[in-house]
Parts: structure tokens; sequence; C-alpha cells
């Protein structure tokens, strides 16, 4: 409401009565939740009076304070109302009524919501229960009016919703392995007693192989997305070229508990990429805390032959929960698009294209967009000037919030770039500016992580930007943030040849870097190479041929770690998994499932092979527990 006229008037006339201490009184006011409170002192300063009222009537408590006090003040602090008296003394009082209110005064936020599960009030009647924000940003102090029917009366209310597993106890030698379900802030919740939760017993030394699992059905494939709705695992395939046009539709997956069965089907303009991300809208009430989310996919088209433009539209689909499929809802003007990256900063969801070319220049911004709450869709937020923009991911560290952007194409349109750009949230502008540009080679993408609270880049260089040669080392940079100084600091070189991509992942405890080697003249001798990361650097741990792999996609589902693999030159892309093979013999990671029963699940046993190590630094063993669609969790790594 922006009303054009402000008035104001005095309805209030002399309802409001309070005994007179003659003129010049001083007066101090304060207001706890709806009440409102007010110290009057008298004219010669012998006498201050204290008031409580709503507004309207009001009544004398905490007495009268007796001394030679002509100036007062009122402060709360840490749930305590003070008085502040000066005069011919000074003196402090605390405010308080008869009752007592014992028990755990501050709690943490959780969900939004904070609970206080033991406070007691000792004497009965009618108490106004005041929650001031300590370490939260708060707009608006809360309030709550409880009556206490008994001499001792507790306070209690419900946790947040569930959200995720954690290990139920600290994991030893000899004990049972077990993890509970927790709400976001990771308390408890015991209530829980439905779903179940798989574990699996898994040592990297033991199943290194990438094997091939299954085919997926593809036409010149550039990305497989790999997305969670509710308990059910689905992948996105963009679908590029079929050989003669670039208007061929891409396909959604859905995984059966076996494999990828076929789902429908999205039109689509030279597809180059899925992005999906979630959005969830919490409503809070007295007695609970419920929460609906809805899932988005982005597609980045790069190009509509049929009308020969590069400028064509990008869509936004969102999943509907009644017909279990992706319906169109947002289309977007996007040139030569190549990615699309999707973050939040203070809530708020943004999302970001790289725009690569619009059939002359490379030179082409790229755009963010940001959620509109009141048009309820994305409206374009800022314009980034960018070359060759091939692939961006955001970053948050120390604080901060940044973009970093791959570019593979330099300003004179002929040349591979040399630099790649970094830019940094300004929280007055509500925009990102240029911090810096840093070495890259023909970047085609930018991978960003965190390990020990570490920010890591992994930049895939594709080619030498001097010469074109396809063998060219890939860097991996570390992010830092001093104060105002933010810097890309470079702490490994890894060998690779025509890299295409960088994919982070997780498993049983250990971090992991794959980069796909994308060279279209020898397609069948293409490489999967994983690194492994040991605590310093990222050594490698596996390699595996490929057919001509694009972009790659990690899924851990039913106890079992896969890899998805986008092949542009090739009908089909592959799914693998990783197991450990000796001659015509191949071992798999086992797994056990046991059901939730009051917010827990035990492992009395949980099946393992125990296979010969090769004695590398990935020689450890961990459990990874997966409960969809509550966030999984895993205990060790532990030699």
């Amino acid at each position: 409401v922006e009303p054009n006229v402000v008035s104001m008037n005095s309805n209030f006339g002399s309802a409001v009565t309070i005994p007179s201490l003659g003129t010049n009184s001083k007066i101090a006011h304060y207001k706890i939740g709806t009440s409102h409170i007010l110290a009057f002192t008298s004219a010669a300063g012998t006498t201050t009076n204290i008031y409580k009222g709503d507004g309207l009537a009001y009544s004398l408590v905490w007495g009268t304070v007796s001394a030679g006090y002509d100036t007062v003040a009122m402060f709360l602090t840490q749930g305590i109302l003070y008085l502040v008296a000066s005069g011919s003394g000074n003196a402090i009082y605390r405010l308080a009524g008869e009752g007592s209110l014992s028990g755990t005064t501050t709690a943490e936020a959780v969900n939004g919501r904070v609970v206080f599960t033991d406070l007691s009030l000792d004497l009965v009647g009618t108490y106004d229960l005041d929650f001031l924000p300590i370490s939260l940003e708060a707009k608006y102090e809360t309030h709550d009016r409880l009556v206490a029917a008994a001499v001792t009366h507790n306070v209690t209310a419900t946790f947040g919703i569930a959200e995720a597993l954690a290990p139920g106890s600290a994991p030893e030698v000899g004990s049972t392995p077990a993890v509970v379900v927790v709400d976001g802030g990771g308390n408890n919740l015991t209530t829980v007693s439905t779903g179940s939760v798989t574990a699996v017993l898994d040592n990297p030394a033991r199943f290194p192989n990438l094997t091939d699992s299954s085919q997926i059905s593809s036409t010149g494939a550039r990305d497989v997305n790999h997305l969670v709705i509710g308990s059910t695992h689905y992948i996105a395939v963009a679908n590029n070229y079929d050989g003669s046009t670039y208007s061929i539709d891409s396909s959604i997956l859905r995984w059966d508990g076996s494999g990828l069965v076929f789902l429908q089907s999205l039109e689509t303009k030279g597809a180059y990429d899925f992005e999906s991300f979630s959005v969830t809208k919490q409503t809070i009430t007295e007695s609970e805390v419920s929460k609906e989310t809805t899932t988005y996919l982005a597609v980045a088209n790069h190009y509509n032959d049929q009308a020969g433009s590069y400028v064509t539209e990008s869509v936004v689909y969102r999943w509907n929960n009644i017909t279990q499929e992706f319906a169109s809802f947002q289309t977007i003007e996007t040139t030569g698009a190549t990615h699309w990256e999707s973050f939040t900063i203070l809530g708020v969801q943004y999302l970001a294209v790289a725009n690569f070319f619009d059939g002359t220049f490379h030179s082409v911004n790229s755009v963010v967009y940001k959620w509109s709450a009141t048009h309820h869709n994305f409206s374009t937020h800022q314009e980034i000037p960018t070359v060759g923009a091939h692939h961006i991911s955001y970053i948050e560290e120390g604080g901060k919030h940044f973009l970093v952007i791959a570019q593979f194409r330099a300003g004179d349109e002929v040349s591979l770039s040399s630099s790649s750009l970094l830019y940094r949230w300004d929280e007055a502008t509500e925009r990102f500016v240029r911090v810096l540009s840093f070495q890259t080679s023909a970047a085609m993408h930018v991978e960003t992580f965190h390990i020990n609270d570490v920010a890591y880049v992994a930049v895939a260089n594709y080619a030498n930007s001097t010469d074109g040669d396809l063998q060219m080392d890939s860097y991996l940079y570390k992010l830092e943030c001093n104060g105002e100084d933010d810097t890309m600091k470079l702490v490994q070189r890894i060998p690779t040849e025509g890299a295409a991509m960088w994919k982070y992942f997780q498993r049983a405890g250990n971090h992991y870097l794959a980069v796909s080697h994308w060279i279209p003249e020898t397609l069948n001798s293409n490489k999967v190479v994983v690194y492994l990361y040991d605590g310093s650097i990222f050594t490698e741990y596996s390699s595996g041929t490929s057919t001509g792999a694009f972009a790659l996609e990690f899924m851990f589902a039913d106890g079992a770690y896969y890899s998805l693999q986008a092949n542009p030159g090739d009908p089909s892309s592959q799914v693998q998994q990783f197991v450990r093979t000796d001659g015509s013999t191949t071992w798999y990671p086992q797994s056990t499932t046991e059901s939730i029963s009051e917010g827990r699940a035990e492992f009395a046993t949980i099946s393992g092979q125990i296979l010969a190590s090769d004695g590398s630094v990935a020689d450890s063993w961990a459990v990874d527990f997966d409960g969809l669609p509550l966030e999984g969790t895993g205990i060790g790594p532990y030699s």
C-alpha cells in the first residue's frame, strides 16, 4: 500500500486518564508485545509511578518508586525490563512481577521457528511472553499471551519438519550403526515412523572401476542433469542435434530402482544444458511447521535452425504433482545459451544464463534473472559483459556471493580466450561487480565446491589458447577472501586433453573430481578420468573409456554409485557403475535396508565384501545412508 495522502487525527480525546503528578512530569515509555509501560515522575521529583496498559486502560504496576528522581528511561535486555532513574541520586531498577519464569530461555531457530521445551511459570495467571532476537536479524519482535492454569505450567512447542538423516551416535568399533531423523536445525524427530533407509558399506579402494550398467537413448546429447523429486530420481537429457536439425525433443527419464525408464519428451531447440532447482514455501502455525516444495527445470536452447537464429527462447519448466510431469512455465529470450545456473541470495531465487554467440559475435552479454514475488516469474535483473561465455558457476565463501564465468572465445572473435571472470555480489547495489580476471585457456566449464570449508574452482581448459593444441593442463584454483581482497590462487595443474567438463562428487566420505575428455575426431577412444582428494591435492583414482562424453553427472541410488555421461557423437549416452573387476568376475558394493521407527533406523548387520586392497590412499571404510525424501548422511571414512 502506497497512499498518496497520510492524515493524522486525535481520536483518543480524554479516553485515557492517568492521575496527574503535577506539571512538568517526565515520562518514559516502553512497548512489550501488545502492552505499553509508562513511567511518570512527579514535578518535584519525589515519586515515580509505573503503569501498564494496552493503549486505552492503564493500571498502576510495580508500585511507586519513592526517591528524588526527575529523569527516567527504560530499556529491555535479555528479556528483562529495567528502569533507569536519575536526579538527586542514580539507580537502576529491575521491573519484575511476582511470578517467575524458569527453564532454558534461549533457543536456536529451526526452520523459521524457535522452540522452548522446558519453560515453566510458577504462578497462576495470565502472562505476556516476549521473544527477543539475540543473534537473528529479525524485522519484528514476536509476542504470545499464555494463560497459566496451574501453579506450575510448562510451555512446550513442536519441532520443525523432517529434513535429513544424521548419525545416531558416535560410531565405534563393535557398535551398532544407526541413523536418526532430524529437522533443519539438527533436532531429533522421534515421532517419525515411516520410510526406510538403505546403507551401503563402501571402500573406494575396493571398488575403483567404472563399468557399463545401461545405455540412455539420446541424440547428440550435450548434458545430463540429475534431480530428485520426493523419493524419486530423475534424469534430464539435453538432445542437441540429430545430424539434420536442432529442433529435436529432449527427454526426462525416471529411475525405477534398477534402471532408467522414459517419462516424457520436451520440445527443445538445440538443447545445450538443463538446470534443476527447487523453491520451498514454509507455513508456520502455532502447532506445526509445513513446507511445500516446487521443482523447476530450465533448458538452455542454443540454436533455432527453423528461424536460423541463435537468439531463441529458452524455457523454464515446472513440475506438476498431479500429472507427474513437467509443463512449460516461462520462456526467456537467450542468445546462443550454453548454461543455466540457479542460486539464492538472502532467500531470493536467481537464474544466470551464459550467452555464448549471437551468430556474428561472441561479445554477448550474459544475464542474471531475479524471481519476482509480484509477478511470480523471472525478470531481467542484470546484464554482465562476457565474451564466448560457456559456463557460469555460483559459490558462497566468506559470507560473500560470487559468480565464476568460463570464457571460451577471445574478444577478437578468432582467438581462444586466455582468461575467465570472477564477479562478487555487492549488497548496496544488489548487483554483481567484476573483481578480477584469472588465467584459463579456452575454458569450457568451471566447477565450484568446498572441502573442509575451503572454496575451490576447477577449470576445464579445452585447448591451448596460443596454438589450439588439445593437450593442455586444466587448473584447480582456491578462492580466498581476505577482507576486501578476494583472490584466485592456482593450487594444482592437472594434465587433460580436450577437457570439456569437471564434476565434483562425494562418495563414502571422500572427495572426487571427474573430467570428461571430448575429442570429436577420436570419439571411441575418449576418456573419463576420476581424481581423488588425498588431503592436499587430487590424485588419479580411476580411468575409463567413453564414446565421447561431453558432460558428466553422478548419482547415488539404491545403494549404488553411478556415473552418467552425455555423448554428442553417439546415438546413446552411458550409465556406468563403480565396481571391482578382476578378469571375468565383478564385485558390487553391498547394501542393506531397514525401516525407520520412532525417528531411528538401526543396522544390526551391514553386508559387505572384504576384498583385496591395492593399498591406495582410498583404502578406508565408510557407510553411506540413503533415505529419500530425507537428505542422506554417512559415517566415516575409517582406516
